[in-house]
């Protein structure tokens, strides 16, 4: 039935003046590739060209012909479906090409021409001998001869074949996400970030590669300038991490290099707040101070080369050049802000330590910057609210801005504050393998932030988990929203509803400012998993409190090590002690939302909250990065008590 309406419908809008009819007919084809897709029920090549090109094909006439805010999302949406199911193809039969029996059914084709080649020789041979004597084996050689030529022209052919559906697939891919991308409005609901993900993956898979990186690369330098940086914005890290020197393929002014290098110049130049610290963190690549986690800084700068960091000199050279006046006054602000952190978290704190002294410690005293570094040094005051380029606070960049007005350097930029000094003290933390220090930044309107400078320790990683979690918030934001209200409403229940739960995972912000130092965002309210269940000095844990008698944390740990250590020790006795202390040992975490409560009404809703905060960072943790869970230290929870609107969340540490 849906070739039948397709057929139907695309007869029926040759040479239409009917803009409604064509609406219906635009959407009604998107329908059907969708339902085909999702069913199978067809060829994918049959559904790509007979559905999902048609549909974008007609959507962008319509556009064209009377725009409209329906059509751009039409086109929109037309553009990222065809995209998305040329992309799968492209990433379907690039699987196969990657695979073992494609590797050794390449190896066959050509074992299959060089067997070719000897029997044309040997034909050859023959036909030049007596025929009388030779016609049996000319015969059998002329046979096989016939055989293995038509055998080596289906490998040739399925090879050109295979080829030239990766390079279409690709390029029809790349292009139909461009073409959305320089569309689509920022009102659309649907998750236009997966789409954004899917192109720069499909770019940065391919940019390297012989057979197509012309394809990816050439198109998205041709399309860059039309589309919105925002866009980019979420993915500054991936983007980043990847400048380097310029190659051989970058003097044609379409390689990999150059098309990265105009991304983040327009990142830079738009989106000052959120490109410029990842910059200056690349800059600070050399700077490793003692070490980086446990590595010596000799051993970790001897793996890690020069060429990214010139690269980046190399790119601040032209922001200060052809970015707006403000940007090299703020990159500089930044800088010094940056510096002054990173001195403060390299700086050796273990005297201090040993003197048990972790509170109010004068960075004055110390010779430690980070209070006055803004203010042009000690003595001259705080520095002015009114002063250009200040940066913002750097746990909490602002909201990204789709028309990229962030104050231009003279005013706060909407949804944070801009830094004017610090807390003349630092403290230290109880622990810690490097003692990190504890400051609070004071914001343009007085908000203090509490901030964790941590030294000797890379944060990149756990920055990129927190763009991970956020990502899964916005992947259970958008679910179910296909962004076409039509659409949404034919496919029914096949959607899912789990939007209608609001479900989420809380962040918090960790920017790296060198391999080896960061600051994080202080969670305010919280407590680790570990210190909630054991006892801690006079504090009593759940497992004593709602457990009497049983082992402590001590007895399980010193027992299973025993049986661990045993020299007759199995998979077999380990189980039967784990079992052990299954017995002796009850889980206490489900009374984590009775803790300190002042109203057994609030369990119900507070427990509901708090377990699906936890189910989702499981789910962030085991399906998305399939990565392992780590000890109990390294959770917290926050519990907001009697707040019926607001509710405890689990986050990682």
């Amino acid at each position: 039935y849906c070739k039948m309406i397709a057929n139907y419908l695309t007869n029926a809008t040759n040479d239409s003046v009917d803009i409604e009819r064509d609406q219906i007919c635009a959407e009604s084809l998107l329908l059907g590739g969708l339902w085909m897709a999702q069913h199978n029920v067809d060829a994918a090549e049959s559904i790509l060209s007979s559905y999902f090109e048609k549909a974008a094909k007609l959507a962008m006439h319509i556009h064209q012909k009377a725009p409209s805010n329906s059509s751009v999302h039409r086109a929109s949406m037309a553009s990222f479906k065809l995209g998305e199911f040329a992309a799968n193809l492209f990433n379907s039969v690039d699987a196969r090409v990657s695979s073992e029996a494609w590797k050794r059914r390449i190896i066959v084709a050509k074992e299959r021409k060089l067997e070719l080649q000897a029997v044309t020789a040997q034909l050859t041979k023959l036909q030049k001998k007596s025929r009388a004597s030779n016609e049996a084996a000319t015969t059998d050689a002329r046979i096989i001869h016939a055989t293995l030529s038509r055998e080596v022209e289906m490998d040739d052919r399925e090879l050109k074949s295979v080829e030239k559906s990766i390079q279409r697939y690709l390029h029809l891919a790349v292009e139909s996400y461009c073409s959305a991308l320089k569309l689509c409005p920022t009102t659309m609901t649907a998750n236009v970030a997966k789409h954004v993900f899917q192109l720069i993956s499909l770019w940065f898979k391919n940019s390297q590669r012989r057979e197509t990186k012309d394809i990816v690369n050439e198109l998205l330098k041709s399309n860059l300038s039309q589309i919105p940086s925002y866009r980019f914005v979420p993915l500054t890290y991936q983007l980043f991490s990847r400048i380097d020197e310029m190659q051989e393929d970058d003097r044609n002014g379409f390689g990999f290099q150059t098309t990265l290098r105009e991304i983040v110049l327009k990142i830079c130049s738009e989106h000052p707040y959120h490109g410029i610290v990842q910059l200056l963190a690349l800059s600070n690549g050399k700077r490793v101070g003692g070490g980086v986690n446990g590595r010596h800084a000799n051993a970790y700068l001897e793996n890690v080369g020069t060429t990214k960091v010139d690269a980046v000199n190399n790119i601040f050279q032209e922001l200060r050049k052809h970015a707006p006046a403000y940007i090299p006054a703020l990159i500089d602000s930044y800088q010094t802000l940056m510096n002054s952190y990173m001195n403060l978290a390299e700086y050796d704190s273990s005297s201090i330590a040993q003197k048990k002294i972790t509170k109010r410690l004068p960075f004055k005293q110390y010779k430690l910057d980070l209070d006055s570094c803004l203010s042009g040094g000690r003595g001259r005051g705080k520095r002015s609210t009114t002063t250009t380029s200040m940066p913002a606070i750097i746990t909490k960049p602002p909201p990204i801005r789709p028309d990229a007005q962030y104050g231009n350097g003279t005013e706060d930029p909407i949804g944070t504050e801009r830094v004017v000094s610090f807390e003349p003290t630092f403290d230290l933390t109880l622990t810690g393998l490097h003692r990190p220090k504890i400051v609070k930044c004071i914001g343009s309107k007085g908000s203090r932030f509490k901030q964790l400078v941590k030294g000797e320790d890379d944060l990149r990683q756990d920055a990129i988990m927190q763009q991970v979690f956020g990502t899964v918030n916005d992947l259970l934001r958008h679910e179910g929203s296909s962004g076409n209200e039509f659409i949404k409403k034919s496919l029914g229940n096949s959607l899912s509803t789990v939007t209608t739960r609001q479900l989420k995972l809380i962040t918090y912000g960790i920017t790296p400012l060198s391999p080896a130092s960061g600051v994080l965002e202080w969670v305010d309210n919280t407590m680790c998993f570990g210190d909630f269940l054991t006892d801690r000095g006079k504090k009593v844990g759940a497992h004593s409190k709602y457990f009497p008698g049983e082992w402590g944390v001590n007895e399980v740990r010193e027992f299973y090590r025993n049986a661990g250590d045993a020299h007759n020790a199995t998979r077999e006795s380990k189980l039967k002690a784990f079992e052990k202390i299954c017995e002796n040992f009850s889980p206490g975490n489900h009374h984590i939302c009775l803790f300190s409560l002042l109203s057994l009404n609030l369990t119900s809703s507070l427990q509901t909250s708090c377990f699906e905060s936890l189910s989702i960072l499981f789910l962030g943790i085991f399906q998305v990065i399939h990565g392992g869970m780590a000890h109990r230290q390294n959770f917290i929870y926050q519990v907001m008590c009697c707040q019926l609107n607001r509710r405890p969340h689990i986050r990682n540490w």
